[in-house]
């Protein structure tokens, strides 16, 4: 089954790992994209997995080994990792409210690509078109997720008209981030049909 054979309820991938999707309400956006800037936006996209990848370097260097390193450099470090968190979300909160802010949709999304609801700004896409990928996720590493995506279908009737679109050009960084949370949604979700229907 193709992504383009697939509604928001059928979204799936062949294997396992990409089978596991997350249905949330997330902060997206979609921008079309001339074929003569895509090596642009590839580049821009390597550029974000070399920092991001950065990042995740410093935490698993000493993380990974904190009976090796003096308590008070762990409690410095840990500092040092707080501050920096609050600094992504003090970048989230002013992102949010620029001009071209990310609005909240609700998507179904894996590795593979991700399915989302039209609004006005997506008007004029069709099917074949490259799109530019903005996505937030819940996460301390690689929040931001930056992709390269093909329209591979373009639903305009029926009560929720919306876009599929298929990863072309993704970091390996950003694709296990999305694994990770489509998979810890996924737990949460069903953690909490469990205890729902314990009866008290």
């Amino acid at each position: 089954m193709s992504l383009s054979e697939v509604s928001e309820s059928e979204y799936v991938g062949k294997d396992r790992r990409s089978s596991v999707r997350a249905r949330s309400m997330l902060p997206c956006s979609i921008d079309k994209v001339a074929p003569e800037d895509i090596p642009e936006i590839e580049s821009y996209i390597l550029d974000s997995a070399v920092l991001d990848a950065e990042h995740a370097m410093l935490d698993s260097d000493w993380s990974e080994r904190t009976e090796d390193i003096p308590r008070d450099v762990v409690f410095v470090l840990s500092e040092i990792r707080a501050l920096r968190q609050q600094l992504t979300d003090i970048r989230r909160s002013v992102d949010s409210q620029s001009r071209d802010a990310l609005v909240p949709r609700w998507v179904v999304i894996n590795d593979r690509g991700l399915w989302l609801p039209m609004i006005d700004a997506d008007a004029g896409i069709q099917e074949g078109d490259f799109v530019k990928v903005r996505l937030q996720i819940p996460s301390l590493a690689s929040p931001n997720v930056i992709a390269l995506g093909e329209v591979i279908r373009v639903r305009t009737r029926g009560a929720k008209p919306g876009v599929a679109v298929e990863f072309r050009s993704i970091s390996q960084l950003h694709s296990k981030a999305i694994i990770r949370y489509a998979l810890r949604r996924e737990r949460q979700v069903a953690r909490s049909k469990l205890f729902s229907s314990i009866k008290l």
